[in-house]
């Protein structure tokens, strides 16, 4: 077995739609990234673990992804793993390159994840979420719960006088569905409410106003969170820098996360605002209504 293995670089873009990109190129802007963030030639990779669940079903384009996206960029010629495991991927490239080094069979490897997660064809996209789960088992349940939600719908638009609202061309995403039946039960079985669960939505965008790198921020609020990383894990003997990371501070909307708090009658402590803020600002910028959620 090896000693300490170090992550000696890292680096990832900013997340985005990049309808104009592909995946080779998204590859190689973080790979270039990632050897300048370490000091490290290109040639010093052994091997490499590259992550991506969704470009077979967008263009095609499936067994060999890694050696498809690495070469394109001056990788090849070492062993390349291809990983596909949901929202799991990247972290079980980085687990993977990890092992190996720890075993002692590369003293420096690359664990590379990109993904798109939007096309023309919105249909497409919205088959890659439904990938992402038991296909028969919940096209079973959905089949069930689409049927009860379309009564309650035309039941609630007959109520109002107006007709149900059409489905989106290309469909929606199944793991929305899935959301908001689980959201749904939660509130049934706890008590749970509308304006507890957007406080939860307030203060993760407002975590994202604090990286520059996410793509939900007030400069830019577009859709579709997807972007290649990548780390390069070297072996003890082999690190030639090691450098800390600092971190960040972050601060939550205090009104939201005081009625955040459990419902009266439970036991169990509230959830407490943070009281920290970035340097310069005056208040925290969690909000709550439809332009920010």
């Amino acid at each position: 077995m090896s000693g300490t293995v170090y992550i000696l670089g890292s680096a990832m873009i900013k997340f985005s739609k990049y309808m104009d990109r592909n995946i080779k190129s998204l590859t190689g802007e973080a790979l270039d990234l990632v050897l300048k963030d370490c000091g490290l030639p290109l040639d010093d990779i052994q091997a490499a673990w590259f992550s991506n669940s969704g470009w077979g079903i967008h263009t095609f384009q499936h067994c060999i992804r890694g050696q498809v996206a690495l070469s394109a960029n001056g990788l090849e010629g070492i062993p390349i793993t291809n990983v596909e495991n949901a929202c799991a991927s990247g972290s079980t490239a980085l687990h993977g390159a990890w092992t190996a080094v720890k075993a002692g069979l590369y003293d420096c490897v690359l664990a590379m994840g990109a993904e798109k997660l939007y096309s023309d064809d919105r249909a497409k996209t919205m088959q890659g979420f439904l990938g992402g789960m038991d296909v028969e088992v919940v096209m079973d349940q959905m089949g069930k719960f689409a049927e009860e939600e379309r009564k309650r719908k035309e039941k609630e638009a007959k109520e109002k006088g107006i007709e149900p609202p059409p489905e989106k061309p290309g469909g929606h995403s199944v793991f929305m569905d899935w959301y908001a039946i689980g959201a749904r039960r939660h509130m049934d079985k706890y008590g749970t409410t509308q304006r507890q669960l957007a406080a939860i939505a307030a203060k993760n965008h407002n975590n994202s106003t604090l990286n520059e790198l996410a793509q939900y921020t007030f400069a830019d609020r577009g859709a579709g969170p997807r972007g290649p990383r990548g780390f390069l894990a070297p072996d003890e003997g082999d690190v030639r820098a090691h450098r800390g990371r600092g971190g960040g501070s972050h601060c939550l909307q205090r009104e939201l996360l005081e009625e955040a708090s459990l419902r009266p009658g439970r036991e169990g402590p509230g959830l407490r605002p943070a009281v920290r803020q970035p340097p310069g600002t005056d208040r925290c910028v969690g909000t709550v209504g439809q332009e920010r959620l």
